[in-house]
């Protein structure tokens, strides 16, 4: 076999690695879920709304969510009553207004659809 032989296979082996491991790398970031268990601080923020809630009921936590609708970056929170109701009357992304809506439809037949179903 050739030396050109020699290269060209070696270059086309190596272009055939990189571009499967590329896939396999984009199907799997594509495939993580990013739901509320993966945010970072969500706990401190969980704990602060509780802690508003605990300090004066339903409203000492509409004043602390009025002061925290973003309380991290690029993170968005609603906090809804048991009625579905967000506390500070925001219209609901149309996500999240799906998630109810068969969160309220498996309630009605029995079984709650759990958050990432």
């Amino acid at each position: 076999m050739g030396l050109f032989w020699k290269i060209f296979l070696s270059f086309g082996v190596a272009m055939s690695v990189t571009l499967v491991g590329a896939v396999m790398i984009s199907f799997s970031l594509a495939t993580d879920v990013f739901d509320q268990i993966n945010i970072e601080g969500r706990d401190r923020v969980i704990e602060q709304a509780a802690d508003a809630l605990v300090r004066g009921g339903e409203p000492e936590l509409t004043r602390w969510l009025g002061d925290n609708t973003r309380p991290l970056p690029g993170i968005a929170l609603y906090i809804l009553d048991d009625t579905g109701r967000e506390l500070l009357n925001r219209v609901l992304p149309g996500d999240l207004r799906r998630l109810m809506r068969r969160r309220d439809d498996g309630d009605r037949d029995g079984n709650a659809a759990q958050p990432g179903d």
